[in-house]
């Protein structure tokens, strides 16, 4: 047990202070009466009463007052887990990582004063949805839209120049896939705030800046480095400088014409370096992004526990007061009504005090309960929906429960399901119970609207059935005698069995007819051939024929007669005349044309020839191979 309040201890001094005091004073009174009473009087005068009842009733004060001081202490016990609600806005950071963002004209780089910021940024918008995105040569998304800040900063730290394998500066393409991101989202207005030092390369910026205009995006520019610049650093070099292709090094320069264009045309802002203030001129432009709420960070806080002690030194109290004026005196006296009237007034104060957990308005869920019994659904409904908004806890789940029961009889079955989904969320089995056995029917009344609607469509109201049967079960393992679930699961089962059958029977049917209408094409495809086996036998037979009255009929018309006559021979001899020099024929079978095979030149050695034929098919002298290198090596790679 922990507590949250552990300065409330230093009153337990106060305990042996009150005990001693209590003690002076009893001393005090004995000696105040026998100052007043002579020795011989006081047996006649003063009706001698036990010390006990005294020195009890300051026992149950005491132990009364270290209960409270335990109570004021906040003692918890345990954890519950509680998922906030947030109203953020979605923003996107695009961190340009190219070589150029190494250069140290800005302390002590590009690169790591541009995460210095944005950790900065981090701590100013806790509750914003916000995504990392990192960019040079092309764009990747590094982090997704979360309002999880932790884990962005563990994806900031792991952030550098080697994320991104392209080089290069392609804010185009970083402006387009942010684009599509906030897209996803559904939401009118979005936040992109980009750090570079506007050096491009690549893309074509004007189009990017039109798109994200016309899907909401307001973006915030953030120029890196000083106009000065300084050269590109590089490891690797003697100098410690990066050089391009020409071996020149590279002077890096801040770009600002670039950064200023794109918040212009899409109604943002442009700043020049991180300046005290930049948090400040941010906000003014993501104060006009639309808000939405949203669920936020998932968090562990502890359970109260003060009310039992709370409760306890109440009990003390009480008995501290019946022992002082309760406890049998030696002669009859009487006592007092009003203080036994008071101590229970506060234990009955104490008892009726709500719960943390309780409504904040119980009259909603009592009007919403009754409005229920007299079948006005939608105003039961309206009762139970606000008693939802001001509850937590297990009020809050009895309350989505009475919700779907209202959305259940007035047939919206959609609203009823997420109700009832809501109300499983409670502790109380016998709730979940009830929850999962209503959502099993409604899950069930669903899947018979969908065979209402669309009787051929079955795997809808299949899937259906198939979920409100899970429901069934799990309203069975929380209560096994159950009769409600376990007859509604039997009628479900039935009719699942029904659907799953009638199924099959149409996938055979529609099987059956696609083997058909592949046969009947098989048949046709096969009559197709045999007509060209026909004429090509007849043209097989007229070409015999030709050759045959060949010596008759002079000059054949068909090419074929010349692979016999003068005339194909003339041809033939024309076409290896044709061939070009060191190739020969390759012995092929008869109708084939002959394959061409490379042959030694005249006095050239095998060693020549072989190293001829390598360069020859060599692929890195191919014209494709060129062009492709081109397109992952841009001609400027920082």
């Amino acid at each position: 047990m922990k507590f949250a309040e552990p300065a409330f201890f230093f009153l337990l001094l106060l305990v042996p202070l009150l005990a001693l005091g209590a003690w002076l004073a009893e001393r005090q009174r004995r000696e105040a009466w026998q100052k007043l009473v002579a020795p011989r009087l006081r047996k006649k005068l003063v009706a001698p009463a036990s010390p006990y009842g005294r020195w009890l009733s300051l026992a149950c004060g005491l132990l009364g007052f270290l209960f409270l001081i335990l109570a004021l202490a906040q003692p918890n016990a345990g954890e519950r887990e509680v998922t906030s609600q947030v109203r953020g806005r979605n923003i996107i950071i695009a961190l340009d990582v190219s070589r150029s963002m190494l250069v140290r004209d800005v302390a002590p780089d590009r690169l790591q004063a541009t995460k210095t910021a944005v950790y900065e940024f981090l701590d100013r918008f806790p509750e914003e949805r916000i995504g990392l995105l990192a960019f040079a040569g092309t764009a990747a998304l590094q982090a997704p839209l979360t309002v999880d800040h932790n884990a962005l900063r563990e994806t900031l730290d792991q952030l550098d120049e080697n994320n991104v394998p392209s080089g290069g500066s392609n804010l185009a393409d970083a402006i387009n896939l942010a684009t599509q991101t906030f897209k996803e989202t559904g939401q009118r207005t979005h936040g992109l705030i980009v750090f570079s030092d506007g050096e491009l390369h690549e893309g074509e910026l004007a189009d990017a800046a039109f798109d994200a205009r016309e899907a909401g995006v307001f973006v915030v520019t953030i120029g890196m480095g000083t106009r000065e610049g300084d050269f590109v650093p590089d490891g690797e070099e003697s100098d410690g400088r990066f050089r391009d292709r020409e071996g020149r090094p590279v002077l890096s320069r801040l770009t600002p014409e670039p950064l200023q264009e794109l918040a212009a045309d899409t109604g943002g802002l442009y700043l020049e370096g991180i300046q005290n203030n930049f948090t400040e001129s941010i906000d003014t432009v993501i104060s006009r992004l639309d808000a939405f709420e949203d669920e936020g960070r998932v968090q562990r806080k502890p359970v109260p526990r003060f009310q039992w002690f709370l409760i306890t030194a109440m009990l003390f109290f009480t008995a501290s007061i019946l022992l002082r004026y309760l406890w049998p005196p030696a002669r009859p006296a009487m006592v007092s009504a009003r203080p036994v009237l008071t101590a229970l007034t506060a234990f009955l104060l104490v008892g009726l005090t709500p719960r943390a957990e309780a409504w904040s308005n119980p009259l909603e869920g009592f009007l919403g309960t009754q409005a229920l019994r007299k079948g006005e659904s939608k105003t039961a409904r309206e009762h139970f929906r606000k008693a939802a908004e001001e509850s937590a806890g297990e009020e809050r789940a009895r309350a989505y429960f009475g919700q779907g029961l209202s959305d259940y009889q007035s047939k919206a079955f959609t609203k009823a399901a997420e109700a009832f989904g809501e109300a499983l969320l409670s502790e109380n089995q016998t709730l979940q119970r009830d929850a999962h056995s209503h959502l099993g029917n409604t899950l069930y009344q669903r899947a018979y609207e969908q065979l209402q609607t669309d009787p051929s469509q079955l795997e809808t109201p299949i899937s259906l059935l198939e979920d409100a049967l899970a429901h069934y079960d799990s309203a069975l393992t929380l209560d096994n005698e159950h009769e409600f679930a376990r007859t509604r699961r039997d009628i479900a089962a039935q009719a699942l069995e029904i659907l799953q059958k009638q199924q099959e029977q149409q996938q055979q049917e529609q099987q059956d007819q696609e083997e058909q209408e592949e046969d009947g094409e098989g048949e046709n495809g096969e009559e197709e051939p045999e007509e060209g086996d026909n004429e090509g036998e007849e043209g097989e037979n007229g070409d015999n024929d030709e050759e045959g009255q060949d010596g008759e009929g002079g000059e054949g018309e068909d090419p074929q007669e010349g692979e016999n006559g003068s005339e194909g021979d003339d041809e033939k001899g024309e076409g290896a005349n044709d061939r070009p020099e060191g190739q020969q024929d390759r012995p092929g079978t008869p109708g084939e044309a002959p394959e061409m095979r490379p042959a030694p030149r005249e006095g050239e050695s095998g060693e020549e020839f072989a190293r001829r034929i390598l360069e020859e098919n060599a692929d890195i002298q191919q014209e494709a191979l060129r062009k492709h290198g081109r397109q992952f090596t841009p001609n400027k790679d920082w």
